[in-house]
């Protein structure tokens, strides 16, 4: 006993764990699929499917596919429709349309349970199952024929399924309906019970265990689930609520109330539930929900636009002590429609993507840890690409498919099944933290069994890998099972060469370098395979041991830190497998390049060390310039300077050379090296030269003019150089006190070009100049300074020269600068000296320049005092041509005496008051003469029209006091000429501003009251737009007043708002220029009170017209004019209407009275008006048109009452007259052949006799005041199958021609079929085949259709056995029923062959076991005729064929 109960476990575990394989294929949605591969990957697949909801697909326990459907086509694995696979009773926009059940211990029986659902005007269908043979059509499997089986006559579109039993693997089916499972009158809210089905390996009980759903559903839609361990189960009922259930498995029931859960923490109205689905542990549910938008009619295209719809998942902890409260938003606030949640065979829910109920999207959500609370259970939104959209939909299974799948890995970086290893590697699996007690461990490696470990929860994995398996049975009396995979892979494990260090010698010295670590990579991997590994770099070592893309270095890195050294890490890596990997590790380093100049000059000046200064030798120390050779880069402890004899023993690093060397011209060679990096050096060429001193005279001496009587006087220092050097011009001078500085070029005096003697006593005074060439070198001269005094004689003056500012030097003639001519002073100079004498007079504009004899005046005869206009002092200088010596210094007086006015007087600005519009006006321009003046008394003025003119003197205007303008703007110009005919010339701008714009003519200013006293408070400033007519608002003030004569002078401004005093009153307006203060006061308006009016807003509504319902009629809006006019007078007031609120405004195109709708509801508007001021005093209402629709149904033409029927009547028995409307919203009337009948009085009607049917529908809904009607009417036709039904036949028996003769007689027109052929009126059926053979006969208007059985006697006229399974046999046709005629076989030479029964198979073709030839056989028959009523003997031959 004990081995048999061990076999009988083993074998409930292997079916366990592989029940999860037959949900590995999915097909779905617009032809979408999936398939879960072993190693826990997904590939998009298709199919044929095209389903809003409903889909359901099963796979064997190898998950290789089987069959799938939408509950109406059923699809083999080939993707062909199974034969007699069509026409199932499921619809695909049920949500569940189908599920599949295996049959219990049998492997070849599947059924097919179906949900049917009202769709597109098909009457729900109910819940049916069929068998489905898969040992049939060559293993891919038929729907066995006759196999449908109606269950429930109604259902919900809800079905589930969960394990039973764990030895008999009996499976229960339930679903939702009402307690009969009839048909469902719309909104009666009787879906109140669960019928749950039992699947045994005897087949489908078909009757049911019910159990009540403590609630009554009107909702068809939405899930139904059961949870994996089958002790809950939920349903979600979109708009009518989402309950869980406890389950007892045992009985097939649910027990207890069920826990109502609503949808609180969804955004946007998405509280609307439609998928579940339960975690695997049975613990947490999950709820997809949306916000369940929609507008009729159904193809309104805003039903499929995404932005109306929205989509939430949630989860629900089912232990928690408040369930309602433990809700947790997993996805929200997203575009989506309905979606459907499904648990995967890896233990993860997926859920569909829907942009609306038409469209859907080509990706599923999932949820990878469905076990955990919260954001644990790690949503990824449309994750998975699939190749087609999915829909509403994904396909139901078995609960108990989905055991507790548990980790065996137990690594966190780990998420899927698939263990990746390296060479050599073992590795623990883990299938439980310790041993369960009791419970049974069974380990697999590529299904073979494999011996218990020690640690029977725990599994070392070896080399050479494979898929790993672990069953748990818990032995718990419970089905209670845990299975865990891992898909164990084993990876090279690669080796790290070693790479040379990188030392850089830099070439642009910043310290970095670009260093190409992607040539590097072929080095590292040597001779192992380049597409199997990968090299990544790292600055880091703890980088490298974690993972290539851990702060990994990019194929080109540029060092950090100039100068310093990086150890980079080296990381080679299998790229199946990354843990798989090897490291290692090379320097960088960049040493800083020294960049000396190419060739560097040495120079120095020759000396007399050696007792010579010309002989071109000096001492060169070497040392001294190498922060010349390195520039920046003079650091010992970075660079070693070395000098050779050669290049070649620079490069060598022989021949070094002294640092002191005493030599002439001559070269060396510098080599510089860096001290981290010898290699990394370079050399230079360094040129010895020596440098030759200038050749200067000694000792030089300058004379200068004494300008009194001091012996002091300025020296230009400059005039020496040509005295010291020829070679002045290439050679630099500096003026020193001492011969010391003037050695070092220390203390330079710095006013050289002007330089004051310093002590007239020494006379000279000695300064020493040093002189140096371009080579730097130098000598030093000594330079002796003379002061003579002057020779002028004292009293000597030349008078001040005079001119007035005119235009010889440019077009001013106030700004003092004009020409000189004083050429004549240097006679008067010269006449100062005894004749003969040579001399030379030249001017300067300073006695600075005089002294320093620069800038001498060019031109004496034509000198602008642009230097210093109005006065300037000259200086001149007397020098003797014999000894260049100073014979005096001088000066005289230059001055410009032009008059001095005020340049700038004021504008003079007047209105253009007096011609209004011309903008001329009479001008006094002497008004401005005093300031202009500006107090000189010897002065005059003349007034010209341009600027030539004044200069010229010309064209004066005679009466400057009453000149006319010829233009609003001009420039005069006034000539100011004082007593010496010098002049001046001012600009007097004049202007005439035009007065403000009084074009507008202002409209009077009407206000409306109601009940008014005539007066008003009128805000006149409303009309200042209107008056300013377009004038800036800014640049002008309007003013409003009583009076003309107020308005002219701006006086009394009225205030807003103004009382008026009598009505109508003249207001009279002033416009002012606020820039120029013109203004003008010539517009006027009145101001006028009149009685205002009223308009009321109104709602009219009618009745649509009969045979019309379309939202449209004509509406008498004169009925409705008292109302808007609330009571006015009409002789007062008018009233007219208007489409739109613009067109009542401007009081256009009105409305006719008589006025049909364009859209429903329609706003159009009145306007009431004032008849005496119908344009200012009006009042605009909205009119509301609101057309009431009349009770919108449709009997059939005609309906069929069978009188008499039976099930296979094809009509509603008994038929249903039915509105399909609302018996809350509506009164009904019901009439039979014009006699109202007063009991019916709900939507439908059921008749019991036929005639003609109407009904009067009242919507009492709508509206109380329209009470719109609509009638129907329809004819009850009664019919009914035959009363009598007879089938003879009329001919003989091998007459040639068999004859069938039906007769059949009723209520009604009845048509004949013979084995389901074609069907037919005509009550004759000519040759007929012997054999069995059943006639037909139906009701036309479909009550119902009866057969009869019949036998004709024939025979067949040949045969073929040739084992194709067709007309392999022989025998008579037709006298199965006579056990006692004899048939007698014979070959055309009369040889008897076989004697037959005619209740044997018949004769095979063959004789003494020996197969016969093809060709003609005889027979001889005894039978009874049952026409002629006796026995007959028939002979007659026939063929066999091979």
């Amino acid at each position: 006993m004990k081995k048999i109960f061990f076999l009988i476990i083993i074998s409930f575990i292997c079916a366990t764990v592989y029940a999860q394989q037959e949900a590995s294929n999915w097909f779905f949605g617009d032809g979408a699929g999936i398939q879960f591969n072993q190693d826990g990957t997904i590939t998009a697949t298709t199919g044929n499917l095209n389903t809003d909801e409903g889909c359901t697909s099963i796979s064997d326990t190898n998950g290789q596919l089987l069959f799938y459907t939408d509950g109406i086509t059923v699809y083999d694995r080939n993707n062909n429709v199974m034969p007699n696979g069509f026409g199932l009773k499921g619809n695909p926009s049920s949500t569940q349309s189908a599920l599949i059940v295996p049959k219990p211990l049998d492997p070849n029986i599947y059924y097919i349970f179906t949900v049917d659902t009202f769709f597109s005007g098909n009457n729900d269908e109910g819940f049916h199952f069929y068998e489905v043979d898969m040992t049939l059509n060559g293993g891919l499997g038929n729907v066995v024929v006759g196999s449908e089986t109606q269950l429930l006559g109604n259902s919900t579109e809800k079905i589930s399924a969960v394990l039973d039993d764990c030895n008999t693997q009996d499976i229960w089916v339930i679903t939702l309906s009402n307690l009969g499972g009839t048909p469902a009158t719309p909104n009666s809210f009787t879906y109140n019970t669960f019928h749950a089905y039992k699947v045994t390996s005897a087949g489908v009980e078909t009757t049911a265990v019910t159990s009540s759903a403590g609630i009554s559903l009107d909702e068809q839609r939405g899930y139904l689930k059961f949870s994996p361990d089958g002790t809950k189960l939920a349903i979600a009922n979109i708009d009518e609520g989402l309950f869980v259930y406890d389950f007892d498995v045992a009985q097939g029931k649910v027990t207890g109330p069920p826990t109502a859960l609503s949808i609180t923490t969804a955004s946007n109205g998405a509280i609307f539930s439609y998928g579940i689905e339960f975690s695997p542990n049975s613990e947490l549910l999950y709820v997809s929900t949306y916000n369940n938008f929609s507008v009729q009619p159904f193809n309104n295209p805003e039903n499929d636009n995404p932005n109306n719809h929205w989509g939430s998942l949630v989860q629900f902890d089912l232990t928690a002590a408040n369930i309602q409260a433990s809700q947790i938003p997993i996805d929200d606030q997203r575009n989506s429609y309905r979606t459907a949640l499904q648990t995967g065979p890896d233990g993860k829910i997926y859920r569909t993507a829907s942009d609306s109920y038409n469209n859907g999207r080509p990706h599923l959500s999932v949820i990878n840890n469905p076990n955990e609370i919260g954001a644990a259970c790690v949503y990824e939104h449309e994750v998975i690409d699939l190749i087609n959209d999915s829909r509403q939909g994904l396909p139901p299974f078995i609960a108990s498919f989905f055991v507790d799948t548990i980790d065996i890995i137990n690594d966190p970086q780990i998420t899927s099944t698939t263990l990746s290893l390296c060479e050599g590697e073992t590795y623990t699996l883990t299938a439980s933290e310790t041993v369960i007690p009791g419970a049974i461990y069974t380990w697999k490696i590529d299904g073979v069994d494999q011996p218990t470990p020690a640690t029977p929860n725990e599994f070392v994995v070896t080399q050479p890998g494979g898929l790993y398996e672990v069953v748990i049975d818990l032995n718990n009396t419970t089905c209670d099972v845990q299975t865990g995979i891992a898909d164990v892979q084993y990876f090279s494990l690669p080796v790290a060469n070693t790479v040379p260090d990188q030392l850089i010698c830099d070439d642009n010295n910043d310290g970095f370098w670009d260093f190409d670590l992607d040539a590097l990579r072929l080095d590292i991997i040597g001779i192992q395979d380049t597409t199997q590994f990968e090299v990544s770099f790292h600055l880091e070592e703890l980088d490298a041991n974690t993972s290539s893309v851990t702060s990994s270095l990019p194929d080109t890195f540029t060092n950090l830190v100039a100068y310093e050294e990086d150890i980079i890490w080296v990381r080679i890596e299998n790229v199946d497998n990354t843990n798989c990997f090897d490291i290692s590790s090379f320097t960088i380093d960049v040493s800083e390049q020294a960049v000396p100049p190419p060739v560097y000059t040495y120079g120095l000046c020759d000396t007399n060390a050696d007792s010579d200064d010309t002989n071109g030798f000096v001492e060169f120390n070497l040392r001294s310039i190498e922060s010349d050779i390195l520039i920046n880069q003079d650091d010992s402890s970075v660079f070693t300077v070395t000098y050779h004899e050669t290049q070649l023993d620079a490069d060598a690093g022989s021949g070094i050379v002294p640092d002191l060397l005493y030599t002439s011209n001559r070269q060396v060679f510098a080599k510089v090296k860096n001290n981290d990096n010898p290699s990394c050096n370079t050399t230079i060429v360094i040129d010895l030269e020596v440098y030759a001193l200038p050749v200067i005279t000694d000792m030089v001496e300058l004379l200068q003019c004494d300008t009194d009587t001091d012996g002091i006087s300025d020296f230009n220092l400059t005039e020496s150089e040509i005295l010291i050097s020829n070679n002045f011009a290439a050679e630099t001078f500096t003026y020193h006190m001492s011969f010391a500085d003037a050695d070092t070029g220390n203390n330079p005096i710095p006013n050289f070009l002007a330089y004051p003697n310093t002590d007239p006593s020494s006379n000279p005074d000695i300064l020493f100049v040093r002189t140096e060439n371009a080579d730097g070198c130098h000598r030093v001269a000594q330079l002796d300074l003379f002061v003579s005094t002057t020779s002028i004689p004292p009293g000597f003056m030349i008078n001040t020269y005079q001119e007035c500012d005119d235009t010889r030097v440019d077009a001013n003639i106030t700004d003092g600068i004009t020409t000189f001519d004083f050429s004549d002073a240097t006679p008067l100079i010269v006449g100062l000296f005894p004749p003969g004498q040579i001399i030379t007079v030249t001017y300067y504009e300073t006695t600075a320049d005089a002294l320093a004899e620069i800038n001498a005046i060019p031109d004496i005869s034509n000198h602008i005092n642009t230097a210093s206009p109005f006065n300037q002092t000259i200086t001149y200088r007397i020098d003797s041509d014999v000894d260049n010596s100073c014979l005096g210094i001088g000066e005289f007086e230059l001055e410009t005496i032009n008059p001095m006015p005020n340049l700038n007087p004021d504008p003079i600005i007047l209105c253009d008051d007096i011609t209004v519009g011309d903008l001329v006006e009479t001008f006094d321009l002497t008004q401005q003469e005093t300031f202009i003046f500006n107090g000189e008394t010897n002065v005059s003025a003349t007034y010209h029209l341009d600027y030539d003119q004044a200069v010229a003197g010309s064209d004066v205007i005679v009466t400057p006091a009453a000149y006319n303008n010829t233009d609003p703007s001009e420039t005069i110009y006034i000539r100011v000429t004082n007593t010496d005919n010098c002049f001046a010339i001012v600009e007097l701008n004049i202007q005439v501003n035009p007065l403000p714009d009084d074009s507008a003519v202002v409209t009077d200013y009407f206000e409306c009251e109601n009940n008014t006293d005539f007066f008003f408070d009128f805000d006149l400033e409303t009309k200042t737009l209107e008056v300013l007519n377009g004038q800036d608002t800014t640049l002008f003030t309007v003013t409003y007043h009583d009076t003309q004569l107020d308005a002219d002078n701006l006086t009394n401004p009225l205030a807003s708002p103004y009382t008026n005093i009598i009505s109508p009153q003249p207001i009279f307006v002033a416009i002012t220029n606020n820039t120029t203060g013109c203004s003008i006061s010539t517009i006027t308006f009145n101001i006028e009170i009149n009685e205002g009016a009223i308009a009321l807003d109104d709602f009219y509504e009618e009745c649509d017209v009969v045979n019309d319902n379309d939202g449209f009629t004509q509406f008498d809006l004169d009925s409705r004019s008292p109302i808007v006019m609330d009571g006015a007078d009409p002789i007062a007031f008018s009233i007219s209407y208007h489409f739109s609120f613009s067109d009542a405004f401007n009081d256009v195109d009105p409305l006719p009275l008589l006025y049909e709708n364009f859209t429903n509801p329609q706003i159009i508007y009145a306007r009431v008006s004032n008849v005496i001021r119908p344009t200012e005093c009006f009042a605009i209402s909205e009119v509301t048109l609101q057309v009431n629709l009349l009770p919108i149904f449709d009997l059939d033409d005609e309906y069929i009452l069978c009188l008499t029927s039976n099930n296979e009547a094809v009509v509603d028995v008994p038929p249903i007259l039915d509105t399909g409307l609302s018996d809350a919203d509506y009164a009904f009337e019901w009439r039979l052949d014009g006699v109202v009948l007063p009991t019916e009085t709900s939507s439908s009607l059921i008749p019991v006799q036929g005639g003609t049917y109407e009904v009067i529908v009242t919507d009492t809904s709508t509206s109380t005041v329209t009470m719109c009607q609509n009638f129907d009417s329809t004819e009850v036709i009664e019919s009914g199958i035959p009363d009598t039904f007879t089938v003879e036949i009329t001919s003989l028996a091998f007459s040639g021609n068999n004859m069938i003769i039906v007769t059949a007689t009723g209520n009604s027109t009845y048509e004949y079929s013979l084995d389901n052929g074609p069907w037919q009126l005509d009550t004759d059926f000519e040759n007929v085949t012997g054999g069995q053979h059943t006639v037909y006969a139906r009701d036309v208007l479909g009550c119902g259709i009866i057969s009869e059985i019949v036998t004709v006697i024939d025979y067949p006229k040949f045969f073929t056995p040739n084992g194709d399974g067709n007309n392999d046999t022989w025998n008579v046709r037709g006298i199965n029923t006579q056990p006692a005629a004899v048939i007698y076989i014979y070959d055309r030479y009369g040889k008897l062959l076989k004697q037959l029964s005619p209740t044997s198979p018949g004769w095979d073709g063959t004789f003494n076991g020996n197969r016969m030839p093809s060709s003609d056989y005889w027979f001889t028959l005894e039978y009874f005729e049952p026409i002629a009523n006796e026995t007959r003997t028939f002979t007659a031959h026939f063929s066999l064929k091979r």
